[in-house]
């Protein structure tokens, strides 16, 4: 069993409490032990990153903190390996927070840290390759795959992975049937969740109207949340 560290995210601590149990049993049975960072908070997101830049930045920082150098961070929730990876990415090349971030956290941050997101634990144990036999057992699930907008990277990120199509692949190699919707990247208003949900509601139902009636909807972010 290869430790690896877990950063969980409000949502999955709390309102997606049975998303995290499952995650954590399918790593272990994919052969990781989920070591979740002690004492870590949240990463910013939503509305610290609307209202105030800096402290969200701070707390993204904390959590990196946190992190033992010898093992990869899994996060699941898109918005959270954002903050995650944007934070890092700052710490690494911009030499004004170089210079001041020793004075908000004692603790250093490794800069070539592995931040993962869960989809690289399937894709690094399986082919991907559409199957037969014992492994058909989705054959008779018709989905549409949502993945929003946070796993598609802001342009300081273009080089980084952004998983778009991963969960039509990991699910057709289980025998699963895809279909192409126009809401696969529809932004789901995640940062005004709390600072705006009258702007929110209306654009999270009008995804999950959108949904063709015989079709499941499979969120890339493991859950959706409805207000």
């Amino acid at each position: 069993m290869t430790d690896i560290s877990y950063f969980p995210g409000c949502s999955l601590a709390t309102s997606a409490r049975e998303n995290n149990l499952s995650l954590i049993e399918v790593a272990r049975h994919l052969g990781y032990n989920l070591v979740e960072l002690e004492d870590w908070n949240c990463c910013g997101s939503s509305s610290t990153h609307s209202i105030k830049r800096d402290l969200a930045f701070q707390l993204a920082c904390r959590n990196l903190s946190l992190c033992p150098s010898d093992r990869p961070l899994l996060v699941a929730c898109p918005s959270c390996i954002l903050r995650l990876k944007t934070a890092q990415l700052h710490l690494k090349n911009d030499p004004d927070i170089q210079y001041k971030y020793p004075d908000t956290l004692t603790r250093p941050v490794d800069p070539n840290l592995e931040i993962i997101h869960f989809f690289e634990l399937l894709t690094r144990h399986f082919s991907l390759k559409p199957q037969t036999s014992a492994l058909n057992t989705l054959k008779d699930l018709r989905f549409v795959p949502y993945y929003g907008c946070m796993l598609n990277r802001p342009p300081e990120m273009r080089h980084e992975k952004n998983y778009y199509g991963l969960v039509e692949k990991i699910l057709a190699y289980f025998g699963a049937e895809s279909h192409t919707w126009a809401f696969s990247s529809r932004c789901c208003g995640t940062f005004l969740s709390v600072a705006k949900p009258a702007v929110v509601t209306p654009m999270v139902n009008r995804i999950i109207q959108g949904t063709p009636c015989e079709m499941n909807l499979l969120s890339a972010g493991l859950y959706m949340e409805q207000n």
